[in-house]
């Protein structure tokens, strides 16, 4: 952490007494060290001096504060509105939503972000190929259940047919919106970090074609895909292109499996088409404004609600009769003297203008400055739950398919100081073994239920951590999925591979391994007067519901003990056994001793009840 340095650390009183105990090594002649001595007068002058000084270079404004924050990557934030996505209810004929039409429900306000043009085309079937079965499941999904487009087990060469009432037209853009079931004990990390880093390796890839006038299937063009093959909810853009032949009587989409390395199956609850993308905006006609001409001009917007990276400022230059564009900068200190721009000062809902040294002056005129795509938000507190949207300039009915939600207030300076402290406690570098275990488990993308580092260890390292390996470093990563023994496929080892490579340190090799899993096999002799068959089903019950395994931790009769003196019913445990079907040691109490780099998977429990 870096130490905050107090430069203000001497008073006045101070500064003199420590010039007079100097005196006598510097100037052993000086012998009036009295009040009324000019010397002593000269000190007292400077020690004035060097406490007014020694003040303003402690002192830090917040523009410096800001430029210092910025050196460590945090960047101002001015918010974001949320974000709701949509589905046009009904319509008989097409239509057509200009980009910034506004639609509303009470006092929230939501714009479209770019041109929509609507068909009155709709899906009319959804159906399934896989192992050689078609079927259809449009109505399933209509009525709320979900289901496994390429199966339990995903297959390639498995299918899904989307088919729609009216034909498509060439070149123009489509989306759907496919609603996955998201719901697992563990959760997937985000993807849009690995995005912005260098892209997500998927673990599924899905081929679209659609079915041409022919009948053959030809090549769609798929522009963005929010769900990465199906592996959680978002957007799917698509059109035909230009050289495309779609047939004139209807409309059908097929995608194919070609690759699947899922954690857990793709499962839909639900598919939409006509899909409207809306922002909770509004934004406002020009707004004009008098240049003074002075230095450090602010002018105050008539908002307090501002979504600030919208704003487009202008300013008039009378001799040249033209109208240049100004940028924002985080702060003034940053410009020269002739750059154009201006900073925002969010918490009076203002701009500032330069002084001819920091950022050029605007020349002085009436409605000299203009602000236009000024964008009113909530921004965070756009973020509520809604149903439906209607718009005065159209009569479509939008019914919402997410809440709004996404949105994002303005940063404060002191919560731009507690994300640096956030920063500097992330691990940046693997170097403890919780950094191996924090990074690899926070893989963007990945459902990750827990990980285990051993350092020092490599695969097939005997005796291991009395032996060791210089410089190598392993890490034990079990994905979450459905079945009981989760292992790493390819996608989840390239994903972890990526990220770790981001990390760790130049000299030391990373090995990502699956744990050894070990069949535990538990043995019982109990005795009760209760129904035996009730007895089993509660015994089971609690020993698969209490017994944890974890990385390197042995299977002892103790635990069992423990777990048995909750099941009631039981008036004797007369013997507990343990063995594992792999070659593993046992303790001389007959426990079972799990390596580091296994876990105890119990396979089997055999009860065999006592009589008197």
């Amino acid at each position: 952490m870096i130490k905050n340095i107090n430069l203000d650390d001497q008073n006045f009183d101070l500064i003199v007494e420590n010039a007079r105990k100097a005196i006598r090594k510097y100037a052993p002649y000086w012998t009036d060290e009295n009040a009324h001595d000019p010397g002593i007068t000269m000190i007292e002058l400077f020690a004035w001096l060097k406490e007014m000084l020694q003040y303003y270079m402690d002192q830090t404004t917040e523009p410096l504060e800001y430029q210092f924050l910025k050196l460590f990557g945090i960047q101002r934030d001015y918010g974001s509105p949320a974000e709701v996505i949509t589905k046009v209810i009904h319509i008989d004929e097409v239509a057509h939503l200009p980009f910034k039409t506004q639609f509303s429900k009470g006092r929230f306000t939501f714009e479209t972000q770019r041109d929509y043009t609507l068909d009155p085309a709709n899906i009319c079937d959804v159906q399934l190929d896989y192992e050689g079965q078609i079927k259809s499941i449009y109505n399933v999904i209509d009525n709320g259940l979900t289901v496994y487009p390429f199966g339990v087990n995903p297959v390639v060469g498995s299918s899904v047919y989307i088919e729609f009432d009216a034909p498509h037209v060439i070149d123009q853009i489509y989306e759907l919106y496919f609603h996955v079931y998201e719901a697992y004990e563990v959760k997937r990390n985000p993807i849009e970090r690995a995005q912005m880093e260098g892209g997500f390796i998927p673990l599924g890839i899905i081929q679209c074609t659609y079915k041409s006038e022919t009948g053959a299937w030809e090549p769609l063009e798929v522009l963005a895909d929010e769900t990465f093959g199906l592996i959680k909810s978002g957007l799917v853009t698509y059109r035909i292109p230009r050289s495309g032949n779609p047939a004139t009587d209807s409309f059908q989409i097929r995608a194919k499996l070609v690759s699947a390395d899922y954690d857990v199956p793709p499962r839909v609850i639900d598919v939409f088409n006509r899909i409207i993308k809306l922002k909770q905006t509004e934004t406002e006609p020009l707004i004009y404004f008098d240049a003074t001409g002075f230095p450090n001009q602010v002018i105050e917007l008539p908002f307090e609600a501002i979504y600030y990276p919208s704003l487009l400022v202008e300013v008039y230059d009378g001799e040249l009769d033209e109208w240049h564009m100004w940028s924002s900068v985080d702060t003034l200190y940053e410009a020269g003297k002739e750059d154009w721009c201006y900073t925002v000062e969010s918490e009076i809902h203002s701009l500032k203008f330069g002084d001819n040294k920091n950022g050029a002056v605007p020349p002085k005129g009436l409605n000299a400055i203009r602000v236009s795509g000024l964008e009113k938000s909530l921004l965070d507190l756009g973020n509520i739950a809604v149903d439906e949207l209607t718009s005065e300039a159209t009569p479509v009915v939008l019914k919402c398919l997410t809440n709004a939600k996404g949105g994002r207030g303005i940063k404060t300076l002191e919560q731009m100081k507690s994300e640096l402290y956030c920063q500097m406690n992330l691990a940046n570098v693997a170097v403890t073994e919780a950094d191996y275990e924090q990074i690899l488990k926070n893989t963007p993308g990945l459902m990750i239920d827990k990980t285990k580092c051993l350092p020092l260890y490599r695969p097939g390292l005997e005796d291991y951590p009395n032996r060791l390996a210089d410089n190598e470093v392993s890490v034990l990563v079990v994905p979450y999925g459905l079945e009981s023994q989760n292992r790493l496929n390819k996608a989840y080892r390239k994903n972890l591979k990526r990220e770790i490579e981001k990390h760790r340190m130049i000299t030391t090799e990373v090995h990502i391994l699956n744990p050894v899993y070990y069949d535990i096999e538990v043995y019982l002799e109990l005795k009760s007067s209760h129904d035996h068959t009730l007895m089993n089903e509660r015994v089971n019950t609690c020993i698969r519901t209490l017994y944890k395994n974890d990385f390197g931790q042995d299977v002892s009769k103790s635990q069992f003990y423990k777990i048995l003196s909750e099941v009631q019913g039981i008036e004797k445990i007369s013997s507990i056994r343990l063995s594992c079907l792999q070659p593993l040691s046992k303790s001389k109490w007959g426990d079972l001793e799990i390596p580091p780099y296994g876990i105890g998977y119990l396979k089997r429990i055999e009860i065999v009840w006592l009589e008197d």
